[in-house]
């Protein structure tokens, strides 16, 4: 053990993660360190920047870039913690015990990830869907703890984003980062088009980023909605707060995805009291019953080849029980409104920052007993490291030789962002 990691502070948490991506992951280590804090929980917050997601949010109070006590929870995806472990450094890390908070959507863990169970010492995952999946590959300890549910305070939205006059606005969001063909917004956009004629009042807002990264992909969604003055599409960043308030402005916010490790977005829609549709399948029944949302009935689809990181199988949601739904919701508002209700009435009380204080507080007391102490840590022999890195990095590395290829020279690329934002 080096002398930095003998002289840690016991009883405290380093958290490393995207703390300033405008991400998921990103959200999901801020979510974790206001949860640390409401447990009272002595932890240093430490960023890891490799992303290629926005980084504009500000780094919390007290971030350092070094560790300072004796556990290390490490918020960054199985595919990318050999890269993470490579770039931080062994050393800096030393023997301290180390979480790894992973998150994944589909019933096949890939062995190239689980491969990354050797350089940690246990793991936690969003959903049981998610740990189900990670256990059947790892003989390393796999925990489920959900993220808090901790939305801001909604800002206004001035600049014309929400469709002035329009009744009812369902509301869909996605990243073309968390791959097109699990998120499914084309799959809402048929449900709309079979549920609505044109010019009945209704409209659907499909909201995204990263959309310049994915011309082909951002192409087919547009295609999707041609000729349809209902269906808005937009493609650019907002700020959390921003984004809170388009959820605010919607009155149901739909999800036909395939698959969800946890599906935080969904979760904030219930936390604002709107009702929710979406695929009864994978992370979100976490939070989401037949009580607090409109579950969609699916059936397994074989996932197609470039699907992201992704094989074996997935939902697919029913269109014409989507498309019902819609009509409903549309025609009896009322129901709408009991649902969101319910819903928020559930997120507040079950999965907000206090509840899941509470929650890893024993969690983080049980470590004595589930994972080694500081300086005993899990053997991490250089030959074993090797190995791991040698698996469970070419995902990493595939990925980031693809996003060099895609991606204009440094110094366009915020330029490029603007440009296209601008269109849409």
């Amino acid at each position: 053990m080096s002398s930095a990691s003998s002289d840690r502070p016991l009883h405290g948490v380093n958290l490393f993660g995207y703390l300033r991506a405008e991400s998921g992951v990103g959200e999901h280590a801020r979510t974790l360190l206001a949860v640390l804090d409401e447990a009272g929980v002595a932890t240093v917050p430490i960023d890891f920047g490799d992303t290629r997601s926005r980084r504009d949010h500000p780094l919390p109070p007290g971030a350092s870039e070094e560790p300072h006590f004796d556990r290390h929870l490490i918020c960054v995806n199985a595919d990318q913690t050999p890269h993470f472990i490579e770039r931080f450094g062994e050393a800096r890390l030393g023997a301290a015990p180390r979480i790894g908070y992973w998150h994944w959507e589909v019933e096949e863990f890939p062995d190239g990830m689980a491969a990354s169970a050797e350089l940690v010492d246990g793991i936690w995952t969003a959903s049981r869907h998610s740990a189900a999946a990670i256990r059947k590959k790892v003989s390393r300890p796999v925990f489920v703890f959900p993220p808090a549910v901790d939305a801001p305070a909604p800002a206004p939205l001035t600049d014309g984003l929400v469709p002035a006059g329009t009744h009812p606005l369902f509301l869909v969001c996605f990243d073309y980062d968390s791959v097109l063909e699990r998120k499914n917004p084309l799959g809402a956009i048929a449900a709309f088009r079979r549920a609505f004629g044109a010019g009945t009042g209704a409209h659907l807002l499909v909201k995204s980023v990263n959309g310049w990264m994915h011309p082909e992909m951002h192409r087919q969604v547009v295609e999707a909605a041609d000729g349809r003055a209902d269906i808005s599409i937009v493609d650019r960043f907002l700020s959390r707060p921003e984004q809170a308030g388009l959820i605010h402005a919607c009155d149901v916010f739909v999800s036909l995805h395939r698959a969800e490790g946890f599906g935080l977005m969904l979760a904030e829609a219930m936390s604002a009291g709107k009702a929710v549709i979406a695929t009864a399948y994978s992370g979100n029944l976490e939070f989401m019953n037949e009580e607090t949302g409109v579950l969609l009935p699916w059936s397994y689809t074989t996932i197609k080849a470039g699907a992201g990181p992704y094989s074996g199988r997935w939902a697919e949601p029913d269109i014409d029980a989507a498309a019902e739904a819609l009509q409903r919701l549309a025609a009896n508002p009322s129901w709408g409104r009991g649902i969101g209700a319910r819903a928020r009435a559930s997120i507040r009380a079950h999965h907000g920052v206090e509840a899941r204080a509470s929650v890893i507080r024993r969690r983080l007391a049980e470590l004595a007993s589930t994972l080694p102490a500081a300086g005993a840590a899990t053997s991490r022999d250089s030959q074993s490291l090797a190995a791991a890195r040698a698996i469970a990095g070419e995902l990493g590395k595939e990925r980031r030789r693809n996003r060099l290829r895609s991606q204009p020279p440094s110094g366009w690329i915020e330029r490029l962002r603007t440009r296209w934002e601008r269109r849409f």
